[in-house]
């Protein structure tokens, strides 16, 4: 799939992106937004509506209707463990969670969690194939 150009590995997705960003959710949450830019998107898309997962794979989920079932605690369970609501394992997310997330401040891990609640409250939802159309990333 990385041959065929369908899914593309980091440094293609900065060349095809270049200065896009995730939605602007305003400027106190610069910080979270960077952040997700730098992190998040990579899976979720750079609208973080979700994508298309790999062959047997169940779809990536789209961050504002994913963080709304999330409390800030939980969501820092989340981040620092690799655990779902109800500790399950989600897969690739507990994966990066372990291996990236993990080593977030606990700042970090908040802004990104308070810029995840500030899209989803402010964009309503408009899904399109499992995809939330109206995350659209601005440059």
């Amino acid at each position: 799939m990385m041959e065929s150009g369908e899914y593309l590995r980091s440094a293609q997705q900065v060349a095809k992106y270049g200065d896009a960003m995730p939605p602007d959710a305003g400027s106190e949450h610069a910080r979270g937004r960077y952040l997700v830019r730098s992190t998040c998107v990579e899976c979720h898309g750079m609208g973080l509506g979700g994508m298309k997962a790999t062959p047997g794979a169940p779809p990536i989920p789209d961050l504002s209707l994913i963080i709304s079932a999330y409390s800030a605690d939980e969501f820092r369970h989340l981040m620092k463990t690799g655990k779902g609501l109800g500790d399950r394992d989600l897969g690739l997310m507990s994966e990066k969670a372990r291996e990236a997330y993990a080593h977030f401040t606990a700042g970090e891990v908040d802004a990104v969690y308070a810029y995840l609640r500030a899209v989803a409250e402010n964009r309503p939802s408009q899904k399109n194939g499992g995809v939330n159309a109206s995350l659209q990333p601005t440059a």
